[in-house]
């Protein structure tokens, strides 16, 4: 037998949705991830700096391990994308000292 669910949503009622799960969880705006993203770029203590390794590791190497990863990522957490900035930092690092080295090399010649 088949039952029917009918979910109403009042005006002083939070954003929130069924997961596939049928569990409530709140979800956010863009502007609200945008904010306690750029937040934590700050938080070094709180970065997970070796999963963030392994990530550009693995993209030069098996980018399907991180394609799983995220797939894997996308089932349990319903997120695709890593809350940690951890992956922005070393990029962001790694592309200045790029930078660096080749205005410090063209400056030589």
């Amino acid at each position: 037998m088949l039952t029917s669910v009918h979910v109403s949503k009042t005006e002083n009622s939070s954003p929130r949705s069924l997961s596939d799960n049928g569990m409530m969880e709140d979800r956010h705006t863009a502007q609200a991830k945008r904010r306690k993203y750029f937040r934590r770029i700050f938080k070094y203590r709180q970065m997970d700096f070796d999963f963030a390794m392994w990530q550009m590791l693995y993209l030069l190497l098996s980018p399907q391990k991180v394609y799983r990863n995220f797939q894997y990522r996308k089932q349990t957490k319903d997120q695709w994308a890593r809350d940690d900035p951890a992956f922005l930092v070393l990029l962001s690092i790694w592309l200045c000292g790029k930078k660096l080295s080749k205005i410090n090399i063209n400056s030589l010649l």
